[in-house]
């Protein structure tokens, strides 16, 4: 007799347990439709940085960690390890890593798996934009690049919304 009543009491709990569920889904759909109407996401843009310099990885993560979800690489193999599994939206990416253009390498391997990300080239040399457009990249900014600059591209390539934007 106890195990049929310890089975409806489960059964019971369960029934509380998923109305209450889904009464707080809906609440929550129903709070968050104006989001929606508007055509803004509630989810970040992912930002994947590959940049061997780990101060620069750091610095970009903080300039850019309200408007993205930033995630970061060291070299190649682990910049297409992430790609792969978490499919970015955008990437910034070095073109020289321990005195060696791998990023143009990168670059290739990424465009032949998407051709609609975001990739923009960071690097401290002074490299001729036709040449970056040429190949395939996006965009192009120096180091050290202007945060606010980078965001006024992605507003343009609309990633980003300009009210929602940090410091613009």
């Amino acid at each position: 007799m106890t195990g049929r009543r310890n089975a409806e009491q489960q059964r019971k709990n369960f029934k509380v347990t998923q109305r209450l569920f889904f009464e707080k889904f809906r609440r929550f759909n129903t709070e968050n439709l104006g989001y929606f109407k508007r055509g803004v996401s509630m989810k970040k843009n992912i930002l994947l940085v590959i940049d061997d310099d780990s101060s620069v990885r750091a610095a970009t993560h903080l300039a850019f960690e309200r408007d993205f979800e930033v995630v970061s690489a060291s070299n190649e193999s682990e910049a297409l390890d992430i790609f792969d599994s978490v499919r970015p939206d955008v990437i910034f990416l070095d073109i020289i890593f321990h005195k060696v253009p791998k990023g143009w390498d990168i670059l290739k391997q990424i465009r032949e798996r998407d051709s609609k990300v975001v990739i923009l080239i960071t690097t401290s040399l002074h490299l001729n934009k036709a040449e970056v457009l040429q190949k395939q990249a996006d965009g192009y900014f120096e180091k050290p690049f202007d945060h606010d600059k980078v965001r006024e591209f992605l507003i343009g390539k609309r990633l980003l919304d300009r009210e929602n934007s940090q410091d613009l």
